[in-house]
């Protein structure tokens, strides 16, 4: 191989490696980064070579029982054949160890789901403290200013991701203190407590829930829970997102069975998002906290108990998708593409 052959395998393979690192702290483009690194490391490794010598790796055991056999046996001829053939499998696995990891990395890797550890609270499951988020966003920008330099095909697809990233805002998780409980108790609920107390004997405990009960006002009991969606939630939640489908894609999006919808606006569920799952819920006396309260939420008049039961599962667990990020309600209008027929069996063809 030439300077030159080399110079270039080399830089693709650097290329592929730095396209699987940033893969893996944005995670939302994850597809994206993995379609480019196939279509660089194809010249180099396609998917039918990487799977032929994949399986006759895995088939180096079976070779190996049956070269003992043919030893034991005293069948040379057959040794030897299995002797070349295990000595060829090995030289190949290690003239294409480096291109094989890639292959793994690349071929079967995408298959995985990986957190985002940029997601609102998921920093729990990825172990991402503060300064670890900060770490994790420098290398995404070095990376992808790497990328910008070496493959400049898709210059302007990192150069976008770098500038998302360095406008990126690291907040630390939120933490739930465990007197918030005392500190937000409504009437209603120190009222039960007196009851409790008196219902066990405890008059000097009954005595005290009595004395907070006599300093606080009963209007304050509802207030949050009862306040409508004011002009500031429903500005959090950003514009509709409308959009116009070509023909084009209208057509081609038919053959795959995809419909155009239009999903209805929610915004007047936007003031139960600030109950939504946090990182305290995992513990057990705080997501009970969080149960009681969220069971005393105030529903729109229309919302049937079918559907406050979704809403409170949604509240009360956290929910990945597909991509690894953090799935939260869309309570905006948009315009999706969506399966209009309905799911087949397990047996059945695909429509």
């Amino acid at each position: 191989m030439s300077k030159t052959a080399t110079a270039q395998k080399d830089a693709a393979v650097a290329t592929v490696r730095h396209l699987i690192d940033i893969a893996k702290l944005d995670v939302l483009y994850r597809d994206l980064y993995f379609q480019r690194a196939r279509t660089l490391l194809e010249p180099l490794l396609n998917r039918s070579n990487y799977s032929y010598l994949k399986e006759n790796l895995a088939s180096l055991t079976w070779v190996e029982k049956q070269l003992r056999a043919a030893v034991e046996r005293g069948d040379w001829k057959r040794s030897q054949e299995l002797t070349e053939h295990a000595v060829r499998t090995r030289a190949s696995a290690t003239a294409n160890s480096e291109l094989m990891k890639l292959g793994e990395e690349v071929y079967d890797g995408i298959n995985e789901v990986v957190i985002d550890p940029f997601s609102a609270g998921f920093q729990v499951f990825t172990g991402g403290s503060t300064e670890k988020l900060l770490e994790s966003r420098n290398e995404a920008i070095q990376l992808l200013t790497a990328l910008e330099r070496a493959d400049p095909a898709r210059k302007d697809f990192y150069e976008r991701r770098r500038a998302d990233f360095q406008a990126l805002s690291i907040k630390g998780g939120i933490n739930q203190p465990t007197e918030v409980k005392a500190a937000v108790k409504g009437p209603a609920e120190l009222q039960q407590e007196a009851l409790s107390a008196l219902e066990s004997g405890d008059l000097s405990a009954l005595e005290k829930v009595v004395q907070k009960l006599m300093e606080k006002p009963a209007a304050t009991e509802t207030k949050n829970e009862a306040a409508g969606v004011t002009p500031a939630e429903a500005v959090e939640l950003g514009d509709d997102l409308n959009f116009k489908f070509s023909e084009a894609t209208l057509a081609a999006a038919k053959e795959l069975g995809l419909a155009p919808v239009r999903t209805k606006s929610r915004r007047h569920f936007a003031h139960l998002r600030r109950h939504g799952w946090q990182p305290s819920f995992r513990k057990s006396e705080t997501r009970q906290w969080s149960e009681d309260q969220i069971s005393r939420l105030t529903y729109p008049s229309e919302t049937s108990d079918k559907n406050r039961d979704a809403i409170e599962f949604y509240l009360l667990n956290p929910f990945l998708t597909s991509a690894g990020t953090r799935y939260q309600v869309n309570l905006v209008e948009e315009d999706l593409l969506i399966e209009d027929f309905p799911e087949p069996d397990s047996n059945d063809d695909l429509p």
